[in-house]
């Protein structure tokens, strides 16, 4: 009996001992499960540094955007891109913590909090409730494996999102008096062709009067003072921005003892040639650190570099350089040069068929010049005719170099056309040479070609005081309908259409102009209410500055005759117009007649939007001669230089847009006009803000505006003209070229 009682004894220890073993071991198992399964929560969130791989580690970190500065090509302007990083690195460094939209989480690392957008999938919950999500795979445990098991192939965080880069304006450019400031706009979306640019300089916080250009030089009146400048402008995407720079710092005023320098272009405007910008300083050019800056004519930066190559890219574009160093006296220099011609294509723009042959009486012109010239020389080049004509005569400069490298021939001209003015038999241009160069002993090749003369109307000298007939010229680039596919025109055709056609002649229609065209109902049912109702309707197409192929031009003005009619279609309007070479001026000579001679004397309307030379006057019937804001047009209005202009016999021939003006500014803008020689104006509230497009709105109290530009009581003479006597005729050229030998000095 006590053997049992002993042995019930030891089997309840035996008992309690392995239930304190298996106790233990629950206890354990339970503590280790815990730790797994915190283990995986963490894993879910977020990588640890200690278990992320090291390019993983790379990816996590904040993103620093790329600077927008675009090294140079030249090597003197090699300090310009460290500089512009300089500059920029305080407008863009990114902040400790980057803001993203969407869900985030942090991961604590080194002190720093790093953010990452949540990447959706489906089935897998957001990363802020995986606390309360059941992991899908829970840890196990074997006999003799204590180790939880962990989810394989932990999910990756998604790379973290860069901070925006934001678009800037900055100041270019040495603040002194006497130098060229120039508003440079950094848009990672770009800046918009043609698109809407604005600015606004300022002193010491005070508006600069007249200062709205992109460049502005420094006068003695800024002397002391910090100079900012604000911005408006279109980028690609069509968004309107506008910037303030960073001040400058007090302007210097070295004026009185500095030469100011200069810089001018040389070099052919058309694609595959190369502009060199040309520095010329009394106080002396540094060999090196000048830094060189391209813009075309509304501030898009083009590139750095002593030289600019001349692509597709820029076709239409009118160039221009700054160039900012210290001369050899010291002072801080940025001067900018005069706008190149338009870049025109290979061909020069039109098929040429613009200028006639020359006739036997034609003047003939002979390029003189010097077999050889010394280095560091100037070679001096005349062009003569073996009679006066009564109107200029011109031919292109063109320069070969008899070298397989045009670098070991270091040679500068000043122009790209030599011009003869009328009544005069002889014009000089220069080629210099530079010393210490590898050109001894080489040779180049001076030629003329594309000589014309022109033939330009007969007009009076005298200035007008004022017209006796304006009517107003409705740029009316909206829709017809209120709604795509309905049948009710919109407010602002009811409105055109209810101010009648005595009031307003001409509507512009801005109807898909391209060659390959489709019918649109809506151009269908407006042209044909403005013909009931007596409007004259013109199609708008584009030139591109006369680079754009005339064949091109020609099939879009067919299509138009094609879908519309030709009894709707009354001309044509193009759009972007030059009149600054006579590439320029022999494309439009074309257009003009093939106008005339292929749709039956149809309105020919050419929008240069400023003004224009006498040589082209004669090829449209109607010129817009200004486009700009209305404070443009009262306080900065530049004085016409043509005859054509000029001439009170002409203002039918004349028009005049402005936008962006007040209501209480119309009469003042109605009487300069009538000054300023126009015949035809279109006045408009509507600005560019914020849209980009001046043209979309309704002006405010219009029917009282058209009143107001009608109120001489009469309309312009009918502008619209037969065939004139073509403007260019050829010159004959003989004895075209000049062979010159660069000798040792």
């Amino acid at each position: 009996m006590e053997n049992q009682q002993a042995n019930h004894r030891k089997i309840k220890v035996v008992i309690g001992i392995l239930a304190a073993i298996l106790a233990a071991v629950l206890l354990y198992w339970l503590f280790t499960s815990l730790i797994s399964m915190n283990q995986h929560n963490q894993t879910n969130q977020g990588p640890s540094h200690n278990t992320t791989s090291q390019a993983d580690d790379e990816n996590s970190k904040p993103q620093r955007p790329d600077s927008d500065s675009e090294p140079s090509s030249n090597p003197d302007g090699k300090n310009e891109t460290n500089q512009t990083k300089t500059d920029e690195s305080t407008n863009s460094s990114p902040s400790d913590s980057t803001k993203t939209a969407g869900n985030s989480v942090s991961v604590v690392g080194n002190h720093n909090a790093y953010h990452y957008r949540q990447i959706a999938s489906p089935g897998r919950p957001s990363i802020h409730n995986a606390a309360n999500h059941k992991p899908a795979n829970t840890p196990s445990t074997k006999p003799g494996n204590n180790k939880p098991t962990t989810p394989p192939n932990p999910s990756k965080p998604p790379k973290p999102t860069p901070e925006p880069v934001q678009a800037t304006v900055k100041i270019v450019g040495a603040a002194e008096v006497g130098s060229t400031l120039i508003a440079q706009i950094d848009d990672p979306d770009g800046l918009k062709d043609g698109g809407i640019r604005h600015y606004q300089w300022f002193a010491d916080g005070a508006a600069i009067p007249g200062a709205s250009y992109f460049s502005y030089k420094l006068t003695l009146a800024e002397a002391g003072k910090k100079i900012t400048v604000k911005t408006t402008h279109a980028n690609n995407k069509n968004v309107m921005k506008d910037l303030i720079s960073s001040a400058t710092a007090a302007v210097g005023n070295a004026a009185s003892n500095n030469n100011h320098g200069s810089v001018t272009i040389d070099g052919i405007n058309r694609v595959g040639q190369v502009f060199t910008a040309r520095i010329t300083d009394a106080d002396g050019v540094p060999e090196s650190g000048i830094t060189y800056r391209w813009y075309e004519f509304y501030g898009k930066f083009l590139g750095t570099g002593k030289t600019l190559s001349q692509t597709k890219d820029h076709l239409g574009m009118q160039v221009i350089v700054q160039a900012s160093y210290i001369d050899k006296k010291g002072h801080r220099e940025s001067v900018t040069s005069g706008f190149s011609g338009s870049v025109v294509d290979n061909s020069g723009g039109g098929t040429g068929t613009g200028i006639i042959s020359p006739a036997a009486t034609a003047p003939k012109i002979t390029l003189h010049g010097p077999a050889s010239v010394k280095e560091g020389e100037t070679a001096v080049y005349t062009a003569t005719l073996d009679k006066a004509a009564s109107t200029d005569v011109s031919a292109d400069i063109k320069i070969t170099h008899n070298t397989s490298n045009p670098n070991n021939l270091n040679i500068r001209w000043d122009s790209q056309r030599v011009v003869i003015k009328a009544g005069e038999t002889s014009a000089k241009f220069y080629v210099d040479t530079n010393a210490g160069t590898d050109g001894k002993g080489k040779t180049y090749t001076v030629s003329l070609s594309n000589a014309v003369a022109g033939m330009v109307n007969k007009t009076n000298t005298n200035p007008s005081t004022t017209v006796n007939a304006q009517s107003v010229f409705m740029l009316s680039y909206v829709y017809p309908l209120a709604k795509a596919g309905g049948s009710e025109f919109s407010d602002y055709w009811k409105a055109v259409h209810a101010a009648g056609s005595n009031k307003i002649p001409y509507t512009l229609i801005m109807a898909d102009g391209s060659p390959d065209a489709k019918l649109d109902p809506g151009y269908v049912r407006l042209l044909k209410k403005n013909a009931e109702l007596g409007f004259k309707t013109v199609a708008y197409i584009r030139t591109v500055q006369q680079t754009r192929p005339i064949a091109e031009v020609k099939a879009a003005m067919a299509k138009f005759i094609e879908l519309y009619g030709t009894d709707k279609i009354h001309g044509f309007y193009f759009d972007e117009v030059s009149s600054r070479n006579n590439g320029a001026t022999a494309y439009m000579a074309e257009l003009y007649n093939y106008t005339k001679s292929t749709y039956g004397n149809k309105l020919v309307v050419a929008n240069p939007g400023t003004h224009i030379t006498d040589a082209i006057a004669p090829y449209a019937d109607i010129f817009m001669t200004n486009e700009g804001t209305a404070d443009e047009y009262i306080n900065n209005y530049k004085t016409a230089y043509s005859a054509f202009e000029k001439d009170p016999a002409n203002s039918h021939r004349i028009f005049h847009t402005i936008y962006a003006a007040k209501a209480s500014d119309y009469q003042k803008i109605i009487n300069l006009s009538r000054q300023r020689n126009a015949g035809w104006v279109f006045i408009t509230t509507d600005s560019t803000i914020p849209d980009g497009r001046p043209y979309n709105d309704l002006a405010k109290n219009f029917p009282s505006l058209v009143d107001s530009v009608n109120n001489l009581g009469r309309q312009p003479l009918d502008p619209n003209r037969a065939t004139e006597q073509p403007l260019l005729s050829g010159a004959i050229i003989s004895g075209s070229s000049v062979t010159t030998t660069i000798l040792s000095q």
